[in-house]
């Protein structure tokens, strides 16, 4: 009996601790499907454009004779190619610290929290941030710190710490990239 219950007690934890995790996926995630992934719609069109069909042979359509060439096609002159050089150009001030500030937040990991333009996680976009946010603004927010740990949950801001090591160049062009996105984008 004491075995039956126990099975019955562990039956019930596991019910209920799945059902909670399935309560709070639906509650803390997006309904919003990720840009990535095929919709229904798309897999009808997939499914329809790549399906193998054999037509069977209509009698009604007769069956075209063989080509036979009669003469070679006329030689076509080509000309002996030229190599250019092209010197390469080099990226003002402002495109090097948006290439700099795109390549961190792309090793630091961002979009696993935040998107730009549809690309990332969809629940925390960046899009027009730089419209909202001082420069001293978004380095309390990136760090964790300043007024956005009053802002912040304690776990966010206590993750966020971490990014307080980041090299000062590393951060001012992730920074300069965050206040150049001064518009809302939406996804491609």
């Amino acid at each position: 009996m004491r075995e039956l219950v126990a099975i019955l007690v562990c039956v019930a934890a596991l019910c209920v601790a799945v059902g909670s995790s399935v309560g709070f996926a639906v509650r803390h995630n997006s309904a919003v499907p990720p840009a990535d992934l095929p919709t229904k719609a798309d897999q009808t069109t997939i499914a329809q454009t790549f399906s193998p069909t054999v037509a069977a042979p209509s009698p009604q359509i007769p069956t075209p004779a063989p080509l036979v060439a009669t003469s070679p096609p006329p030689a076509v002159p080509t000309a002996t190619p030229v190599a250019t050089v092209v010197a390469p150009v080099a990226p003002t001030p402002g495109e090097e610290s948006d290439a700099a500030g795109r390549e961190s937040f792309k090793n630091r990991g961002c979009s696993t929290c935040h998107s730009i333009a549809g690309t990332g996680n969809p629940r925390h976009p960046l899009d027009g941030v730089g419209s909202r946010w001082t420069a001293e603004q978004l380095h309390a927010w990136i760090t964790g710190s300043g007024f956005a740990t009053e802002r912040l949950p304690a776990s966010v801001a206590h993750r966020k710490q971490q990014y307080t090591s980041i090299p000062r160049d590393e951060m001012n062009a992730l920074v300069r990239f965050l206040s150049d996105l001064k518009t809302t984008q939406r996804g491609n």
